[in-house]
């Protein structure tokens, strides 16, 4: 780093030497100064840090190498701390050997025996001095002892003759476990049983023709199941025109696929089987996506105009075809054909047979 800094001098100098001797312009001059400066500043600035870093390593080692010295006081006071510390286990050490010696000496005698010693060493004493006055002495003593006797005694049968808690204590004990296990029981059923299905759910698959005036019937049929069963029966309608009898009849099911482009399908689908005024012409057709609320008159135009919707209307007539579908109305009620406007009880049945199964 030394190096470093006397190189950078020395390029200044010869700077200065060169500015002097005008080979170099001022501004030239400047900026060379500048950098040097700059270089110089910040060689000299490390050079302080690792001196710095140095000092503070050294000071690091130094105070590790040498031994701490131990203040007079601290080592005082740590022997003051140990001696007290064998002086403590000396007298628990004492205090243990004076018990045990105490107990050792302690002599259990009897209770009866105690008594009845006590009781002839008075009599004997009574007898000494008065005979009779000694006998009812002694015999109101023997008394008094035998009631504490007796009285002991008592108690300890007591003692012995102890069975447990009463009847209606077990029975309460009993009864507490049982409602407990009871309610753990309601708990892991009611949160952890496996809900069942509550029914089976059916599909309906209506194959209709606007024009047919059986179809038209068959709405209200249909209106009525769907109020009945709710979520249980799944209505899907499907187009199979009949265009021998009534020509518009496909445009007229490529016009409610237009409107269902616009969700409006159930709207569209109701205009068609009870129109206000006879539907004739394909411009019918296009005025009643009014009547339906479609917001885009001229898309749903586009659409019909263009048969955007004839390979929908086709695939429906083919698909009714293979299940065996014929005429219009025909219900196909989980794979079984129901032909014809029926009555809504014979609908009704054939559905509950389905449900069931």
């Amino acid at each position: 780093m030394d190096k470093e800094i006397e190189r950078l001098q020395k390029q200044k100098e010869r700077l200065e030497n060169t500015y002097k001797t005008g080979i170099i312009s001022e501004e030239e001059y400047h900026k060379s100064l500048k950098s040097i400066d700059s270089k110089l500043r910040y060689s000299t600035k490390k050079k302080t840090d690792e001196k710095k870093k140095k000092e503070a390593i050294d000071e690091i080692l130094d105070a590790r190498a040498k031994p701490k010295k131990e203040d007079k006081r601290e080592a005082y006071q740590r022997g003051v701390k140990t001696m007290d510390i064998k002086s403590e286990k000396k007298q628990v050490k004492k205090h243990k050997e004076d018990k045990d010696s105490e107990t050792s000496k302690i002599k259990i005698v009897p209770y009866y025996d105690d008594i009845k010693s006590e009781d002839e060493h008075e009599f004997t004493e009574e007898k000494k001095n008065n005979n009779g006055y000694g006998k009812k002495v002694k015999s109101g003593r023997k008394e008094k002892n035998n009631n504490v006797i007796n009285s002991y005694n008592d108690n300890n049968n007591k003692d012995n003759n102890y069975d447990g808690p009463s009847f209606w204590g077990n029975f309460g004990a009993f009864l507490l476990l049982l409602i407990i296990i009871v309610g753990i029981l309601f708990f892991v059923h009611k949160y952890t049983q496996v809900l069942a299905p509550q029914s089976n759910t059916i599909t309906i698959y209506e194959y209709s023709d606007f024009f047919c005036p059986y179809s038209a019937a068959m709405q209200t049929t249909l209106k009525k199941v769907k109020e009945d069963y709710g979520v249980k029966v799944k209505i899907y309608q499907r187009q199979f025109p009949n265009t021998d009898i009534h020509p518009l009849a496909k445009l007229a099911a490529e016009a409610s696929e237009c409107a269902d482009d616009q969700n409006r399908f159930i709207e569209y689908h109701n205009q068609l089987f009870f129109p206000k005024k006879e539907i004739k012409t394909e411009n019918d057709l296009i005025n009643l996506a009014s009547d339906a609320d479609i917001e885009n008159v001229d898309k749903f135009k586009d659409c019909l105009l263009n048969h955007d919707k004839l390979a929908n209307v086709e695939e429906d007539i083919a698909e009714g075809k293979e299940l065996g579908v014929k005429t219009t109305p025909t219900l196909v009620i989980d794979g079984e054909l129901l032909v014809g406007a029926q009555p809504y009880n014979v609908v009704k049945a054939v559905i509950n047979k389905h449900l069931k199964g």
